[in-house]
């Protein structure tokens, strides 16, 4: 343990110093802070060795380079005179030769004397047109991170040889994968897979079972349950029917496995299969139909068994189908959509369910039932007084009436756009979004295809907008490395960063702010370096058939080739990192020194650590004999600060 405290203590520091560093390194390298409104975009082509290669290149007046988005509204520019005089490789100089040049031509052709910074035409991080620029490793990688929980370079590559519309084709079609289903299947039975990195299971505790809910329906693990969640996210070959049915579990209505009672467990893979049912025919209306139909959500969660002709009319449901399923409570003008009275007429044509006990082979299972008798008949009004007003007398007329309303498509449109695209949607871009989802009968694939295929979600100010939530970046960190995780620690990992899947604080979903507040990063951080990174390189080799040294540097040694330079490349691209020379500076001396106590004189007891040259060498012949070695410390330090970074953090 005492040798493991001054890596992490390395780690710790450049971890907190590689952000603080980051716009101070920019600036002296000649960034400027501007007004985003002075800034457009231009695309330029040069010759890239035999190759023609399209750019997107910033003009700031008719000096070109390149601008990322800041804070307050403003652009970090940074010209290509300045990046040329910067330390570079000599292909990298050349390349920001030949845009200098060629931007230079565009940004002085595409200004006039009255007008040197023209306005950007219609913004296109709000316009559902059809996306024409460059399809390269960029944009291949918003697709996965946005779309399938994250890919590796080999995913990423295979995209970009497709094209933009063989790639959305590519994640859209449905494939089988029965093999995973099985895994699911097992875990879910009780917790524990027949197999662990390809072996037999011998794990001291493994009480691997058969189970049969033919004779008893409830015979079922919810902890195996959330961990068959989490590993058809990280591993499904159908990424994106499962990224959808996650969206549906949480900005929807949802339900948390607490709900269920023993004798109704049955009903989490109801409400489960309910979500995949819609992932995957994308139909929408079905899905609501669904939850007014759900055991779990509606009569148990949201107490739809408590809603009954003989007493007071339970509300609960009611508010929640129209707050969170279909309408919202405001319209974009943020006036009332309803009102108090339109949901008591609402719960009372909802009322009319009950569940009972029943005995199955000696086993109590609750089951859910129509009463007629316990429905309150007659017309009910909704949306009273309003030009959507509607006569219903049950749960389909209230839903047939709902659909009909404009804020259904336009309160989903909300989620989707915040969810996928960016958080700067206005109204106009969210009632054309709607528009299409109307079109389409509230059938999510052809909305989700226009999405994918969208200059919105390729515009510059919809890159890092997005924060990938706790699952999201377990799942992609293990699909970039391809880091054998043990699948029973899938839960407490999430439950650690608090948001396990299938068990929601609220009918809300999770609080976006607090799974991405500061204490949320420091979580993930925590478990990065004490998961992923605190681990025997050796042991892990011999028992997974894995190391770091044969994910990131394998081949550079036998090259001749003793540089943390090409690791901390390699590293980068793989994880979809893009690195300034100051920031890939900081790194090799991350990389290249220690931070240690251990050389200093007795007077220097209770000082700080200082750095002390301790060179990278790729050598591997140290992990082979099975001693940890300079190497992998550093190699762990880097990916630490990689999984820390803004690039990774965001999709």
């Amino acid at each position: 343990m005492y040798k493991c405290f001054p890596i992490l203590i390395t780690i710790l520091i450049f971890i907190t110093l590689f952000s603080a560093n980051l716009e101070a390194a920019s600036i002296r390298s000649g960034f400027k802070l501007v007004d985003k409104s002075k800034v457009r975009s231009v695309s330029v082509t040069i010759k890239d060795g035999k190759k023609d290669r399209t750019f997107s290149v910033q003009c700031l007046g008719k000096t070109p380079g390149f601008g990322r988005a800041f804070k307050g509204g403003k652009i970090k520019f940074t010209s290509f005179s300045e990046m040329i005089k910067g330390r570079s490789t000599k292909k990298q100089r050349e390349v920001n030769l030949k845009l200098k040049k060629a931007g230079g031509r565009a940004c002085a052709s595409s200004t006039t004397p009255q007008n040197p910074n023209p306005p950007a035409p219609t913004a296109e991080h709000l316009s559902l047109d059809t996306y024409a620029g460059t399809f390269a490793e960029n944009e291949a990688r918003i697709l996965l991170n946005r779309f399938a929980f994250g890919g590796n370079p080999n995913q990423v590559a295979e995209l970009v040889a497709l094209g933009l519309q063989g790639a959305i084709n590519k994640l859209t079609t449905l494939v089988n994968q029965d093999g995973l289903n099985a895994e699911a299947d097992d875990l879910i039975c009780d917790s524990w897979l027949k197999n662990l990195f390809g072996k037999p299971e011998t794990r001291a505790g493994n009480n691997e079972k058969e189970c049969n809910r033919a004779l008893n329906p409830n015979d079922l693990s919810r902890f195996g349950q959330r961990l068959a969640a989490t590993h058809r996210f990280i591993y499904s070959p159908n990424p994106y029917f499962e990224r959808l049915r996650f969206f549906l579990h949480d900005e929807r209505m949802t339900v948390a496995q607490g709900a269920a009672r023993d004798c109704e467990r049955h009903t989490l893979l109801t409400y489960e299969n309910s979500l995949w049912q819609t992932a995957t025919s994308g139909d929408y209306i079905s899905y609501l139909r669904l939850m007014n139909n759900d055991h779990l959500l509606h009569l148990r969660s949201l107490d739809g068994a408590s809603n009954s002709a003989l007493g007071e009319p339970n509300e609960n449901y009611a508010r929640e189908f129209w707050e969170l399923g279909t309408v919202g409570p405001t319209d974009l003008a943020q006036n009332p959509v309803y009102n108090d009275l339109d949901i008591g007429q609402s719960a009372l044509a909802f009322t009319g369910w009950t569940i009972s006990t029943i005995t199955v082979n000696g086993n109590q299972v609750c089951v859910a039932s129509r009463a007629p008798l316990l429905h309150t008949p007659g017309n009910k009004t909704i949306f009273i007084g309003t030009p959507w007003q509607a006569t219903v007398e049950n749960d389909e007329d209230v839903l047939l009436a709902t659909i009909a309303h404009p804020r259904t498509a336009e309160h989903l449109a909300e989620d989707l756009w915040k969810h996928f695209i960016n958080q700067e949607a206005d109204a106009t871009a969210i009632r054309s979004l709607a528009a299409i989802i109307r079109e389409n009968n509230y059938n999510l694939h052809p909305v989700m295809k226009k999405i994918m295929a969208s200059k919105a979600l390729y515009a510059s100010r919809s890159r890092f907008g997005l924060l990938r939530s706790p699952i999201e970046r377990l799942a992609a960190l293990v699909k970039v490395t391809g880091f054998p995780l043990d699948y029973r620690e899938y839960d407490s990992i999430l439950q650690q960063l608090e948001q396990q899947p299938y068990n929601p604080p609220s009918v809300f979903g999770w609080d976006e702010k607090k799974l991405l507040s500061d204490q949320s990063m420091l979580e993930w951080r925590n478990v990065v370096v004490g998961r992923f990174m605190n681990i025997n390189t050796f042991e892990t080799k011999r028992d997974r058939n894995w190391s770091y040294y044969d994910r990131f540097v394998a081949g550079l040694h036998a090259q001749g080739q003793r540089t943390s330079r090409l690791v901390i490349e390699r590293a980068a691209k793989d994880f979809g990192v893009m690195l300034t020379e100051p920031q890939i500076a900081q790194l090799e001396q991350l990389m290249n020194f220690r931070a240690s106590n251990y050389q200093c004189p007795a007077q220097c007891a209770g000082k700080p650590y200082r750095l002390y040259r301790e060179a990278f060498d790729t050598d591997p012949s140290a992990v082979e004999s099975g001693t940890e070695w300079n190497g992998m410390r550093a190699i762990r330090q880097l990916i630490t600060v990689l999984l820390t970074s803004r690039d990774f953090l965001t999709k």
